[in-house]
């Protein structure tokens, strides 16, 4: 009879252990929004819901507006991406998502493939992996992500949001964060910003610059798992103020990805295709405002609704979060 008792109370103890930390990891873990919470939110999509998956960095989740391809061809998108993103983590988000969702499209917007760098920054490592369920793929991601001697301080995520006492806020402890926006949220952050800039002209540049190794490897890596899963790809680049070495990085990773007969547009050659005016578009330097993303989102639903089919999902019941979420952007933009 004792030895029940014990045993009792070792499991009780044990279930109560694993509840704390449980709260402990829902409250003192971070919630960026520039990446991590898109995942978790990702996470809670009905299975097999997202039509089209934008997958990138910031000029992705800020330039790719679901509502507006929901409202115009009922669409279900989604951006499934984070700040200064680079093709490893956008690899590995890619296969985490393919866990749940069997996209008809995955939409690539690739301004990582001009980043130098073999290793991210802190801020950024953590954005791009923390958000990822601990499953093998984290550990693979994590593993690409922080440099090996930094590996299980990054792995644990413990070790990096344990002292946040000073920094929680009432948003930590609600759902949602307490924001209405976040309810039905699809991963697109609106920027509302604006700066004027004159229009960049890339159009002479014809040369090539190559990515770095591993950037490439992981850039090739995308493109064969979505042949080898038989999802359609179409990759792209979207308006910025870019400098001339950035136009030449994409003039190689358009060459490479007609290695593999995908379909590559770059947004900068053909401003006025959509009439993009960066007096007026734009939000800062990089990312398009809300008239910039709307004209970039239409246009690529023009594209997209043109060479694929896809099911009219307005007014389904399956899908309705993606309604609220389009009703509740047209709403904000027009309190402006």
């Amino acid at each position: 009879m004792l030895k029940v008792v014990r045993l009792i109370k070792t499991f009780i103890f044990l279930c109560l252990l694993f509840f704390a930390l449980f709260l402990f990891n829902k409250i003192f873990s971070f919630k960026y929004l520039d990446g991590i919470y898109g995942m978790k939110v990702f996470y809670k999509l009905p299975k097999n819901s997202v039509e089209v998956l934008v997958l990138g960095s910031s000029h992705a989740y800020q330039d790719i507006n679901p509502a507006v391809l929901y409202t115009d061809y009922g669409i279900t998108a989604f951006d499934l991406a984070g700040s200064i993103q680079p093709m490893w983590n956008t690899y590995y988000y890619l296969c985490e998502a393919l866990r749940s969702q069997s996209p008809k499209v995955i939409v690539l917007e690739v301004y990582g493939t001009v980043f130098p760098e073999d290793y991210n920054d802190e801020s950024r490592i953590i954005k791009n992996t923390y958000g990822m369920s601990p499953t093998l793929r984290y550990y693979n991601a994590m593993k690409v992500s922080a440099p090996k001697e930094e590996f299980w301080d990054y792995f644990l995520r413990y070790t990096r949001y344990h002292n946040r006492y000073t920094s929680l806020s009432k948003n930590d402890f609600l759902p949602n964060q307490g924001m209405d926006v976040y309810k039905d949220w699809k991963g697109f952050g609106n920027n509302t910003g604006h700066n004027s800039y004159k229009q960049p002209d890339v159009s002479n540049i014809t040369g090539h610059v190559p990515m770095t190794e591993k950037t490439e490897r992981y850039y090739r890596s995308i493109i064969e798992l979505c042949l080898e899963k038989k999802i359609n790809l179409e990759i792209i680049v979207t308006p910025y103020n870019l400098p001339p070495n950035h136009q030449r990085r994409f003039n190689y990773a358009s060459n490479v990805a007609a290695e593999y007969g995908i379909p590559f547009t770059n947004f900068n050659n053909i401003y006025e295709e959509f009439e993009f005016d960066f007096s007026l578009d734009m939000a800062d330097g990089h990312h398009a405002n809300q008239r910039g993303n709307i004209k970039i989102t239409r246009y690529l639903g023009k594209i997209l609704n043109e060479k694929y089919s896809f099911n009219d999902n307005r007014n389904i019941q399956k899908y309705a979060s993606w309604q609220r979420n389009a009703d509740y952007y047209w709403q904000s933009i027009s309190d402006l």
